[in-house]
């Protein structure tokens, strides 16, 4: 488990306030999730790469690895 800092919370607002102005929102957790992997430098497992791979697309160096 790891903690959500006022750090990863305000990178969690930006990707999605830039998604929304894309015009390409996701759902509210996601933004909070890659920003902890973000922060933390980890690479994000998942099953849900269609949402993930637009936060890459923004220009974050986000990793994913789809477990599927």
């Amino acid at each position: 488990m790891l903690p959500f800092s006022p750090a990863e919370g305000e990178l969690a607002g930006r990707i999605a306030g830039e998604l929304e102005l894309a015009g390409r929102p996701i759902s509210p957790a996601d933004p909070v999730i890659a920003a902890i992997a973000l922060h933390h430098g980890l690479e994000l497992v998942t099953g849900n790469t269609a949402h993930f791979h637009r936060i890459p697309q923004l220009g974050y160096p986000l990793t994913l690895v789809n477990w599927r």
